[in-house]
């Protein structure tokens, strides 16, 4: 990849000037405004968003789906944000939008635009995922950038339709690229961020997409790589001879991502690929690439091991310093790196207002881990203190994006559940169990310990009206403790009446 060069004032005026191109819907342009004010309200969204029932009902199927739920059900718009975010809800909306415009009036071929949505679809969710393991990276954003940085083919399509006369069905991005380049002197990286830049989305946005054929270029940010690097993915994804190991390469090198980190995003992706590609009407990745992508993978991780070893002891020797620094006046857990006592309490607080004023249920768990002092007498603080954080991350993994764990104290955590119902925190509750009750964790290359939890479940709403978060967490406590008497390694709920209600009786 080459440095972008810059559009002539004639190339830019045919841009502006011309017609059937895609063109962000007046929701969409509304939603980018609110997304720019740091005081917006989910009220100020939902007022919005409600003009536009097909959008309203995809956004609920996308809440819905495995990607966010967890196969829990969101029935109302107003829980659909809480699941998704205010930032997921614009980048949802622009991506649902856009499965219509992809059909703009151009002589590109229906299979020809359904290969390069699919790219834009499957670029989208890799980029999601590698930036949760890139500081000041914001998913959102990379999404929004990977799904948008190849929208300027439309317009090539449309300006210059003989641009890809000579580019077969099967061609690569970087065929694409060459052919824009020698018919415009420019590529659809600086066309569409011309257009998005009409559109008046974010700079940040429009500059990201403007350098995502620049990897490793004077004006690249964190943001445009992570795009680039997962459009690299989505190569691969759609069956590209080693597109996946460059893309590992390139994540090393200008992320400073190693093989396990890099690996850990990619299988996250590929678990949600096929239900993003439904939702957003995209071509489903075909499974036999997608265990060719493992295989290499895992060849990757074999490969570097002693070195990846070496750089995740360094990091860790470079965390551990810096999480001492802090420990005095950071708001998480120095240990589990999640919210402690301080911060999960200030959660709690802004959660039980919002849903008292707003009117939807709120869930919390109070988790502990069964017989913890044994382990800790047996195999010592060290393998304990291991097992707390391996515990920290399993729970993180069990619940949704838009759902809070903490350390509340010692070996005990608090899940915080906005928006689900009694149904939703107990199916939450019940999958916990079922996971730490059917894998146990593996504390270095020969310790392996079962480690079971009792959960306590309280639930505000219409049933249980508690006056405040004191009481709330009171009852989920007197549940949890109902579960240590009644033998562990369940989940049981406090009822209205007070009376602990269990997993077997309900």
């Amino acid at each position: 990849m080459t440095e972008p060069t810059l559009l002539s004032d004639e190339l830019r005026t045919r841009i502006h000037s011309a017609r059937a191109l895609p063109s962000p819907p007046i929701v969409t342009a509304k939603l980018i405004e609110l997304g720019d004010n740091p005081h917006t309200t989910i009220n100020q969204t939902i007022e919005v968003l409600a003009t536009d029932a097909v959008l309203v009902a995809r956004l609920l199927r996308l809440a819905n789906s495995p990607l966010y739920s967890g196969n829990r059900r969101t029935e109302n718009l107003r829980q659909a944000i809480v699941v998704l975010g205010l930032d997921a809800v614009l980048t949802a909306s622009l991506s649902l939008t856009l499965i219509n415009d992809r059909t703009s009036a151009t002589k590109l071929s229906p299979a020809f635009r359904q290969r390069r949505w699919t790219r834009s679809v499957h670029a989208a969710a890799c980029a999601q995922h590698l930036a949760d393991h890139v500081p000041g990276v914001s998913p959102s954003d990379a999404y929004l950038v990977a799904l948008l940085q190849d929208i300027g083919v439309q317009v090539v399509a449309r300006l210059e339709p003989k641009t890809y006369d000579a580019v077969p069905f099967a061609s690569t991005h970087a065929d694409l690229v060459v052919a824009e380049r020698a018919e415009l002197g420019v590529d659809h990286a600086a066309i569409g961020a011309e257009l998005l830049g009409f559109w008046e989305l974010p700079e940040r946005i429009v500059d990201a997409v403007r350098v995502s054929h620049d990897l490793g270029g004077p004006t690249t940010t964190k943001l445009s790589t992570v795009a680039t690097i997962a459009g690299m993915i989505a190569d691969g994804i759609n069956g590209e001879p080693d597109a996946l190991g460059r893309a590992a390469e390139a994540a090393n090198k200008h992320l400073s991502l190693d093989e396990a980190t890099f690996g850990l995003a990619i299988e996250r992706v590929m678990a949600v690929l096929a239900d993003l590609a439904q939702i957003l009407e995209a071509q489903a990745p075909d499974p036999d690439v997608l265990a060719e992508m493992a295989q290499e993978l895992l060849v990757l991780r074999q490969m570097k091991s002693q070195t990846a070893t070496a750089e995740l002891h360094h990091q860790l020797a470079a965390l551990t310093t810096v999480a001492q620094e802090l420990k005095t006046e950071t708001r998480l857990d120095v240990l589990t790196g999640l919210s402690n006592r301080r911060d999960l309490d200030d959660i709690l607080d802004r959660e039980f207002a919002l849903a008292k004023t707003q009117g939807f249920p709120l869930s919390v768990l109070f988790i502990d881990l069964d017989d913890f002092k044994r382990v800790n007498d047996r195999f010592g603080h060290k393998v304990g203190d291991e097992l707390l954080i391996q515990t920290a991350r399993r729970i993180s993994s069990g619940i949704r994006d838009g759902d809070l764990v903490g350390r509340f104290g010692g070996e005990e955590f608090v899940v915080v559940l906005p928006g689900a119902d009694q149904m939703n925190s107990e199916f939450v509750a019940n999958r916990l169990v079922e996971q730490f009750n059917r894998r146990p964790f593996e504390l270095g290359a020969e310790l392996l310990i079962p480690q079971t939890i009792s959960i306590g479940v309280a639930t505000l709403d219409n049933d249980s009206p508690y006056e405040d978060v004191c009481s709330m967490l009171n009852a989920a406590d007197i549940a949890l403790y109902a579960s240590k008497r009644n033998g562990k390694n369940q989940w049981q709920r406090t009822a209205a009446s007070g009376f602990a209600v269990s997993a077997i009786e309900r």
